[in-house]
Parts: structure tokens; C-alpha cells; sequence
């Protein structure tokens, strides 16, 4: 089927036996992550960031790709760029950004501010010029506030192919990281039978036109632009190449 594997973890300890398990049959192990050491372990537990790099040491050394998830709030905007190169020295080859959702602990917690269009602006800059060796990729979501209102961030409703699939723990099949913690599932994996089962509903991803995001990397884009592959970039030839 040339799929490929990921599986999405907060790193912790408790899961680095199963991740030797797994590892054979891993492309990438995706760990989350929400800024730096102080500010992950703030919105989350005391020694979860430190959990996360013994976890992906361990999957570094069995071989396997690993990615880091992180959702961008006003709270963590300045921890990208810096938490970037840690991840790198780490051997993490990809850093993957969220735009904030207010879903689970993010719909009434106001330590999840959205961030401000100077800082974004500043972020969008600041992610075309990776660490050696790494990938950044950005849900376009996350610069709508900032960008011009050409449809350029636009995403098709209705996906004429589906380029990756996310599993739940329940079995719930999500296409589109725009449905995720919604429970507007359109498909799921049926254990007993081992196959995908569709359970269209009024209020289902499809239904409500819920369209996928379509993630960039920026540095890519904007070089393309400057070889006239597309219409003006708002950054200087300097912050893109420098």
C-alpha cells in the first residue's frame, strides 16, 4: 500500500518498551511538545520534556525518524525557534506546527492566548531558516491572521484523495487535523472485523465540510517564489537565506 507508519506520543516513560516493539515497523516516531523545557513542563507535568528526550534517544538509537508535534499559543511562540535547535542537536529530523484549537485543554484555559500578529510575523521568518538537518513543516492556519486574504491558505472541503489518515485510541479515524478532538469521525477501525468501516452521520468531517490542512514548509515555498514559481514573498531575500 506504500503507507507510512507514525505514531504520536507525549514520550513518556511508560511507553519506551512498546516503542521497542514497534520500532520495526516505524517510519517516524512523533513526539509532543509544547516549548522548551519551563514552558512544556508548565502546561504540562513536571519532567515531561525531560521524559521526551530519553524517549527519543532510545528511538534514535533503534534506528527509527523522529519528529516533534508542537502546538503554537501566545504562551510558547518564542520557545520554536529555540527549541528547534535543541531538537536538532537531539537528532530530531522534523518539527511539525500546530495553529491553536480550542479543543480539549485549550477551550478554557487561558494560558492558551493566541499570539499576536508581530510575533507571528516574526515566526514566519524565523522558520525558514531551519536547523541544519532539520525539516520544519506549518499548518497554514496558523499565519490566517497575518497573511492576505487571497485563498492562498484556502484547503479543499472534500479531499480528492486522503494523503494520511490519524487512528485514535478508541478506533476513531480522522483525515483532517482541523477534526481532531471534535468527534465528528467519519470512519473507524472495526477490531473485531480488521478492516475501516465508514459511519457517515449528519455531523460527521465530511458532512460539515471540515477540509484538511495541507502542511508547508515555508523555506521551500518562499524559495520557489523567489525563482518565480509564484507571486511576490513578504520576507527579504536576507531573512530567508541569511
Amino acid at each position: 500500500l506504500q503507507l507510512r507508519v507514525e505514531v504520536c506520543s507525549n514520550g513518556h516513560f511508560s511507553f519506551r518498551n512498546r516503542v521497542k516493539e514497534i520500532a520495526p515497523f516505524l517510519n517516524r516516531l512523533r513526539l509532543s511538545l509544547d516549548g522548551q523545557e519551563d514552558q512544556n513542563d508548565r502546561i504540562r507535568q513536571p519532567g515531561s520534556f525531560r521524559n521526551a528526550l530519553q524517549t527519543i534517544a532510545l528511538a534514535r538509537g533503534l534506528g527509527v525518524s523522529v519528529g516533534v508535534t508542537m502546538t503554537v499559543a501566545g504562551c510558547n511562540i518564542r520557545d520554536v525557534g529555540p527549541l528547534a535547535h535543541r531538537l536538532a542537536q537531539e537528532g530530531v529530523d522534523q518539527l511539525k506546527l500546530h495553529a491553536l484549537r480550542p479543543v480539549g485543554n485549550a477551550r478554557n484555559n487561558l494560558l492558551f492566548g493566541e499570539p499576536g500578529a508581530d510575533l507571528l510575523e516574526k515566526l514566519r521568518v524565523e522558520v525558514t531558516s531551519p536547523p541544519a538537518g532539520m525539516e520544519i513543516l506549518c499548518d497554514p492556519n496558523l499565519f490566517r491572521s497575518i497573511l492576505p486574504a487571497d485563498g492562498s491558505c484556502d484547503a479543499e472541503v472534500i479531499p480528492r484523495r486522503i494523503d494520511r489518515i490519524e487512528l485514535d485510541p478508541q478506533g476513531g479515524l480522522t483525515v483532517s487535523c482541523n477534526a481532531v478532538g471534535l468527534n465528528v469521525n467519519a470512519l473507524r477501525w472495526d477490531r473485531d472485523q480488521k478492516c475501516v468501516v465508514a459511519t457517515h452521520r449528519p455531523v460527521d468531517e465530511f458532512s460539515m465540510g471540515i477540509g484538511p490542512v495541507r502542511y508547508v514548509n515555508l523555506r521551500e515555498q518562499i524559495l520557489h517564489e523567489l525563482g518565480g514559481g509564484g507571486r511576490s514573498p513578504s520576507v527579504r531575500v536576507a531573512d530567508v537565506v541569511g
